[in-house]
């Protein structure tokens, strides 16, 4: 009896029903994986598929069902040939793929010229956990933006940790928002953004230049505010005493102080080499030309910037004498915001409007000193500066955020818990060095990120070589010319050439020409190791050579046909 339930069991599992459900749910698996790799990408994919537990079970279930069908209907007639081929050669593809799955690995092998390597960086990303002196690690595929449920329990040394992944940004951005424990921010549009354009925020910490104006927060209200000319001044100082000559819009302007002479030649608001300047131009890069005159009369000529004192341009041999003076183009319309009470209030050092926001207000002047207050939708204005006050935050801080810029590198926040239920959390970016993590008084340091894998020979980069096509920009070709070394073979320095579909395979690592460094003096190979490679081809094989025979058995074994008898 119990025999009897075996044989059943056994019957069940190769059934030819059960081989159709699991193909169906194989199939159902595989649709589904392409629709999650369109919107998770392949990490996504691999994630919640191809590497699921699920997935290698409902695979093992197949294995399995293949096997014990083949050996409930041994022995096969010579007309079941194919069939049998066609049934050992599916096996095989599954067993080839399980090898691939657990065995091989790939990554990526960044080279530059005239450097040598012998590691790559896996594919897989890792958590690394170290305390003191040890540490440990383990694979996780984070795929999805936002929250995140990575569990992993580690020990170190004699203590047990709980180690999540809570957040997860492949492409991690950082912005400012409303929060407690930061520092006082203003958010504003200017004159020097699209009306379309997104809003900014300044900080203690941020001088936004627009329109020839400096807009400053400051922790507290100034102690004064020093007016400037309308275009600058130029300020000299000879023997302890400072004598200021205003920049004017249509120069030549002149002083004479201790013997020399100080003229202006020339003014340009947009300064650019071989541009002619407009008087219409912004202040975006004020410059003025002073010709100097000494008392020994050797004149010459100094160019200087306000927006970068400490560039200027000496002509006609006066480098040396123009060092003991003390010249300086000094343009500084600012406009000072700080906190007052519960608000916010401003000074400037040159004359402003302010104007509520609404079309009817026509604005009120405010001298130069002048205090004023500054509330939400307050507009500040003078010629072509504007600036818009949106908002008014006592507290700032940053938060990360998904980017749209590919460019930007994944970030995960991790937490670490011990048995004692004592956490600590950390933002850790993908590539950086390992952050420490306070967690009940021990530093704990965590790390994200491929991991090195050392390979057992060394390729150096000889040359790196990338073609354009004709009148463009854009790689035609790229290629590395390489060297391998290998002192356990004996090989030294065999030289290969790495390009589109000519890969170098060695020691059951292929390698593919797949990038390179921005500045062209280095390559980026993609390196795999798949052991599963040839039982997979073999598979293949098996099941195409199985159908062949099964289509043209009637060539290959004669049946002589059945002549049902008469009935009597």
């Amino acid at each position: 009896m119990i025999e009897n339930k075996w044989v059943k069991a056994l019957r069940a599992l190769g059934s030819i029903k059960l081989t159709l459900i699991l193909l169906g749910l194989f199939a159902v698996s595989i649709a589904t994986a392409t629709f999650l790799e369109v919107r998770y990408g392949l990490e996504g994919a691999k994630a919640l598929v191809y590497n699921a537990r699920w997935f290698e079970v409902l695979l093992g279930l197949l294995v399995l069902n293949l096997t014990i069908s083949l050996v409930t209907n041994w022995p096969f007639r010579r007309h079941q040939i194919g069939f049998l081929i066609t049934h050992i050669g599916f096996i095989v593809v599954l067993v080839g793929g399980a090898i691939t799955r657990f065995w091989g690995y790939e990554g990526s092998m960044p080279i530059r010229e005239g450097q040598s390597t012998n590691y790559m960086y896996s594919m897989k990303e890792y958590v690394r956990v170290a305390l003191e002196d040890e540490s440990t690690m383990f694979p996780v595929r984070l795929y999805k933006p936002g929250a995140n449920s990575t569990r992993r329990s580690v020990t170190l040394g004699s203590e047990s940790f709980e180690v999540s992944v809570v957040e997860y940004w492949p492409n991690m951005g950082m912005r400012l928002v409303e929060g407690p424990g930061g520092e006082p921010a203003v958010v504003f549009k200017s004159s020097a953004l699209p009306q379309d354009h997104q809003h900014q925020i300044l900080r203690t910490t941020d001088t936004h230049n627009t329109a020839g104006v400096r807009v400053h927060l400051l922790d507290a209200a100034p102690d004064s505010v020093s007016p400037t000319s309308r275009f600058g001044d130029l300020d000299v100082t000879i023997g302890g005493e400072t004598h200021t000559l205003p920049v004017p819009a249509d120069p030549p302007a002149e002083m004479r102080v201790g013997g020399y002479r100080f003229r202006i030649t020339e003014f340009a608001p947009r300064f650019q080499v071989g541009r002619t300047p407009l008087p219409t131009d912004e202040m975006t890069n004020p410059a003025i030309r002073v010709e100097v005159g000494p008392p020994d009369g050797d004149t010459y000529e100094r160019l200087l910037f306000a927006f970068h004192p400490e560039f200027d341009m000496g002509h006609a041999g006066g480098e040396a004498k123009v060092r003991p003076l003390d010249m300086t183009y000094r343009y500084a319309r600012s406009i000072y915001l700080f906190p007052d009470g519960d608000g916010l209030k401003g000074r400037a050092d040159f004359p402003v409007s302010i104007r509520s926001g609404h079309e009817s207000d026509p604005g009120e002047p405010v001298k130069t000193g002048e205090r004023f207050a500054v509330s939400a939708g307050t507009i500040l204005q003078s010629g072509e500066f504007s600036f818009l006050v949106l908002e008014h935050w006592r507290s700032a801080i940053e938060e990360p955020y998904q980017s749209d810029d590919e460019n930007k590198r994944a970030a995960a926040r991790i937490v670490v818990e011990d048995a004692s239920g004592r956490r600590g959390e950390a933002l850790v970016v993908k590539w950086d060095e390992s952050v420490p993590v306070d967690v009940g008084g021990r530093e704990v340091q965590l790390a994200f990120g491929p991991i090195q894998i050392e390979v057992p020979y060394r390729i150096h980069l000889d040359d790196f070589v990338l073609s354009m096509y004709p009148g463009s920009n854009n790689p035609a070709s790229f290629e590395s010319k390489v060297r391998v070394y290998d002192e356990e073979r004996g090989v030294d320095g065999e030289e290969a050439r790495i390009y589109m579909n000519h890969p170098l395979t060695y020691r059951g690592f292929k390698h593919f020409q797949s990038s390179y460094d921005r500045d062209q003096k280095g390559t980026v190979l993609s390196v795999n190791r798949d052991p599963g490679k040839q039982p997979t081809y073999f598979g293949y094989f098996l099941v195409g050579f199985g159908f062949i025979v099964t289509i043209t058995r009637g060539l290959l074994w004669y049946r002589k046909p059945v002549v049902a008898k008469r009935g009597a």
